[in-house]
């Protein structure tokens, strides 16, 4: 959250919020409809959340385009292994 906070403070378009992602309606009143949603939610339905989110917010004319990043932290092996 830092280093998006660091971002949004040099880019005019770019707003953190830290909220649950699976109830939008809880921030909805902060957001206008959106380009892009970029989403770090670690839940079994994110696929969902991210869906409920695009159809919220996105502007009608954007097709959400969704990709998963993942990120290993807690690794036995190292990462050139993996």
């Amino acid at each position: 959250m830092r280093d998006l906070i660091g971002l949004a403070s040099r880019r005019k378009n770019v707003h953190p919020i830290l909220a649950d992602a699976g109830r939008p309606d809880s921030y909805s009143h902060l957001v206008e409809p959106v380009d892009l949603i970029f989403q770090d939610v670690a839940q079994p339905n994110q696929a969902e959340i991210a869906a409920r989110n695009a159809a919220r917010f996105l502007k009608k004319r954007i097709s959400p385009a969704f990709h998963q990043v993942t990120e290993y932290r807690h690794c036995s092996k190292s990462q050139r292994n993996i």
